[in-house]
């Protein structure tokens, strides 16, 4: 990739094999027995292609210099402050997961229609975190042919580090977002909701990291999401 130019993806293939995503989080945490596995199981079958017709993941993203970008004003972690250059971009699936006729019926008082919704909401956030995987992951391939090692992947706000949301200002001054229809809102929070922002170190001479999505520092050691 070139420095500062932006970069678009649109239709990012995220492939799920269902089998392995029921049984990773959120669906570990729901599934006490056999019996409500095969019932998750069902309703993952049953609403999944459609919840996939509504979804549409996207990205923009580029690679700046550090020097002179203006990333020290807002305190970030030391690996990026070492970075020669920083990959920066937004990740999102999109708002027409909203026109979704499941999300529409919610407060019918349905139990199923409740699983429903459930089931299609951790479908979207499982589809929006791979989204965000394959874009840092062909970033991170791409930089390796020039030579040059990768700091994690650093969402801000994200709690994997500790650098709070507002610094998404440091991103959204640098790309144009609104290019795949996601703006920062004055609460710092993004519009479309399903929508992620990120920052990745790059430099000959920073520590190469492994595991780009390690979730290391973090203090949620708890946390069935986690990563080392």
């Amino acid at each position: 990739m070139d420095i500062h130019l932006e970069y678009i993806y649109e239709n990012i293939d995220v492939d799920l094999d269902i089998e392995s995503v029921v049984n990773g989080p959120p669906f570990t945490n729901w599934v006490q027995n056999k019996q409500t596995k095969n019932k998750v199981l069902e309703v993952i079958y049953e609403i999944k292609d459609e919840v996939f017709s509504y979804i549409e993941p996207r990205s923009v993203q580029k690679i700046i210099e550090k020097q002179g970008s203006g990333i020290d004003k807002y305190s970030p972690p030391k690996g990026l402050l070492e970075s020669e250059f920083l990959a920066i971009g937004v990740v999102t699936i999109g708002d027409n997961i909203y026109k979704n006729p499941i999300r529409q019926e919610v407060g019918s008082g349905q139990e199923r229609m409740n699983l429903d919704l459930l089931v299609c909401d951790a479908l979207e956030n499982i589809v929006l975190d791979k989204a965000l995987r394959e874009v840092c992951l062909e970033l991170r391939n791409k930089v390796k042919e020039k030579g040059l090692n990768t700091t994690r992947v650093i969402p801000p706000g994200s709690g994997r580090v500790d650098w709070g949301i507002e610094n998404q200002e440091f991103i959204f001054n640098q790309i144009d977002a609104h290019k795949i229809g996601v703006k920062l809102e004055n609460t710092n929070a993004l519009s479309p909701q399903k929508t992620l922002s990120f920052v990745l170190g790059l430099g000959q001479h920073i520590n190469d990291i492994k595991n780009i999505f390690s979730c290391k520092g973090c203090p949620r050691t708890e946390c069935p999401y986690r990563a080392e």
